[in-house]
């Protein structure tokens, strides 16, 4: 796998490496270039070291699922149900948020 990304990687082929990704991280990675900028604020935001408090859903934590070293923690706001990833890492949870949702949604290019 990791050998077949350096490939696609050293000769330009996107689509082939985009295709070894999984799909939030190919959705992130092709919509890079379109981002405007009220995203761009959400990049410079996380680049100045103050993330913004929409990276993170509103609401009640109901419920955490814990699978190994991922676990979701699940936040309910009037009918809406988000989910925020954690992962293990050297025996401390932390936040995943290239996994998130609401990631995601606050980078998205805004359509015109």
């Amino acid at each position: 796998m990791v050998e077949a990304a350096r490939i696609a990687l050293s000769t330009q082929d996107d689509d082939a490496f985009l295709a070894l990704c999984e799909p939030k991280t190919a959705a992130l990675l092709r919509n890079g270039t379109k981002v405007q900028k009220e995203s761009g604020r959400v990049w410079k935001l996380l680049r100045d070291g103050r993330p913004s408090p929409a990276l993170l859903p509103k609401g009640d934590i109901a419920e955490v699922i814990e699978s190994g070293p991922v676990a979701m923690v699940e936040v309910r706001l009037a009918n809406t149900t988000s989910r925020v990833p954690l992962r293990l890492v050297r025996g401390q949870w932390r936040l995943d948020l290239i996994e998130s949702d609401t990631l995601l949604a606050a980078i998205r290019p805004v359509p015109r």
